[in-house]
């Protein structure tokens, strides 16, 4: 028995729809990867300073919450004279170092309900970039980009 001819229907149809297909998926990867390599822009805040931060954070024997200038953060208050951060625990007692920026205001109290976030302004010099952590004690803090020598 002598086997079938190819058909032309597969020849100039589903071979070049085959190509186009993947041809047009590998675009649109390439696509999206570079729409989200384009929406990170890159870190706005230096997140080492978290444990420099937290061992700073005491409780003090009433139960409320106190910032400790170890060396550690003044060595940083020195290097970054603009930072800020807040801390609170599940109880909603709060500590503030530097002045907090009335964006964030609404924050208040409410930090026990998020465990991690990376806040950023919409426009240089990123003034409102942020990072929530959360721990035994929330804190939030925020140093302007370029002020930290890394």
């Amino acid at each position: 028995m002598k086997s079938k001819p190819l058909s032309l229907k597969r020849t100039f149809t589903a071979i070049p729809l085959l190509f186009q297909s993947i041809t047009l998926l590998a675009f649109l990867v390439a696509l999206m990867a570079y729409a989200l390599r384009l929406d990170s822009g890159g870190s706005y805040t230096d997140e080492s300073i978290t444990p420099i931060i937290a061992r700073s954070i005491i409780r003090m024997s009433d139960g409320n919450l106190a910032i400790r200038i170890t060396p550690e953060l003044k060595s940083l208050i020195t290097e970054t004279p603009t930072l800020w951060f807040a801390v609170e625990d599940d109880y909603g007692r709060r500590a503030e170092f530097g002045t907090v920026p009335a964006e964030y205001a609404s924050l208040n109290g409410k930090l026990s309900e998020l465990s991690y976030a990376h806040l950023r302004g919409r426009a240089p010099p990123y003034t409102l970039s942020a990072v929530i952590k959360k721990g035994t004690i929330r804190y939030w803090y925020f140093d302007y980009p370029g002020t930290r020598q890394a």
